[in-house]
């Protein structure tokens, strides 16, 4: 019996793209809180082996130049490092070797998206 998908040939193939929209809905379903974004932001940095983490809030959180800053001095990520982070859905927290002897926090790799809650943009310095 010939099956369905053998009927046809291939023509082209289509990559499949996730839109920014999709990310943000699905961020919001993961962290409905503010605090708890920012306590995954924080858990981030002690599972890159943090041992201090500051936040700092602007007075009005509800100003057009708000912002919200999370130092740490946990491991820092070259661009290379960043871009691969940036893959949603992959981590590498379950094969990288810690200096650490805490248990690692995060595992799936979607942590990062807690920033979709609280900013409209993001900014990285090491």
């Amino acid at each position: 019996m010939t099956e369905f998908y053998d009927l046809g040939k291939q023509k082209k193939t289509i990559e499949v793209t996730i839109s920014y929209r999709i990310i943000q809905l699905f961020s919001e379903g993961l962290y409905a809180s503010p605090n708890k974004s920012i306590e995954e932001l924080v858990c981030n940095s002690f599972d890159e082996d943090a041992h201090n983490v500051h936040i700092i809030l602007s007075p009005d959180l509800h100003s057009l130049d708000a912002s919200i800053a999370i130092i740490d001095d946990g491991n820092s990520m070259d661009y290379e490092g960043l871009k691969e982070h940036w893959i949603i859905g992959r981590s590498n927290k379950q094969t990288r070797i810690s200096t650490n002897r805490r248990k690692q926090i995060g595992k799936f790799g979607i942590g990062k998206l807690a920033t979709y809650v609280l900013a409209t943009s993001l900014v990285y310095m090491d």
